[in-house]
């Protein structure tokens, strides 16, 4: 009986191990690596990672790609930069519009070279967004410094 009981804490520890290796692998390559290219593992400890995701059953790219649709609105875009300069634009818009730039670069690693009109509708759909999210605790900022704006804006 004893010897029973010392082989089922056995495997049932094995199989603790084996979820709590395999959530830890969805979490740190799955999550932060695939879906929100935040964390660059080595090569090696990705294969290792991915063998353990393929071995639960689980495509670690379509987890991935599920993930960022569903749980995130905007997906591999940092619309930061273009809030920011959307409140930028509409800040001098009334106060000095001839110092507004006609095209943006650099807001994003992937967009290139974008014009102040599609600046200002990611930045409002941003704007939305982050109002929809927060709302009571949104705010913005009421005033920018010229090196704000400078800094911002170019």
């Amino acid at each position: 009986m004893a010897e029973r009981l010392k082989t089922a804490v056995i495997i049932a520890a094995a199989g603790v191990s084996r979820a709590v290796f395999t959530a830890a692998s969805t979490t740190v390559r799955d999550h932060r690596e695939l879906a929100h290219r935040n964390l660059d593992l080595d090569p090696r400890l990705s294969r290792v990672l991915d063998a353990e995701q393929r071995a639960a059953g689980v495509n670690s790219k379509e987890w991935a790609a599920d993930h960022r649709r569903h749980h995130h609105q905007f997906p591999d875009a940092d619309l930061h930069g273009f809030w920011e300069a959307a409140k930028c634009i509409e800040y001098l818009e009334d106060r000095d519009p001839d110092s507004i730039p006609e095209t943006f670069q650099g807001l994003d690693p992937l967009a290139g070279v974008l014009t102040r009109d599609e600046v200002v509708e990611i930045g409002t759909q941003a704007d939305d967004y982050l109002r929809g999210v927060l709302g009571d605790r949104y705010w913005t900022p009421a005033t920018y410094s010229p090196e704000d704006l400078n800094r911002i804006l170019h």
